[in-house]
């Protein structure tokens, strides 16, 4: 093979390391579900750049985590005993 693929290859790959990690913090701070499975998902050999570009078109779209309900009725007050 032509040296220039190995060249390509090796670029595309670590360019989608830093764009996986990118993705993974973005998920964890919008609060969606398996944050990690995005973060994976972006690095499949040589596919995960198209990854990349859907999950930025989807991200407002994507599942988020359900708020804890203990949590809300804590901070309400409803949770304390007379």
């Amino acid at each position: 093979m032509d040296p220039l693929i190995y060249l390509v290859l090796a670029v595309v790959f670590f360019l989608q390391i830093p764009a996986s990690a990118m993705v993974y913090f973005d998920a964890k701070k919008r609060k969606l579900k398996h944050p990690g499975r995005y973060e994976l998902g972006v690095l499949v050999p040589l596919g995960g750049l198209g990854i990349v570009v859907a999950y930025a078109y989807k991200r407002r779209e994507l599942p988020t985590v359900s708020p804890d309900t203990s949590q809300t009725a804590e901070r309400e007050g409803t949770n304390q005993i007379p």
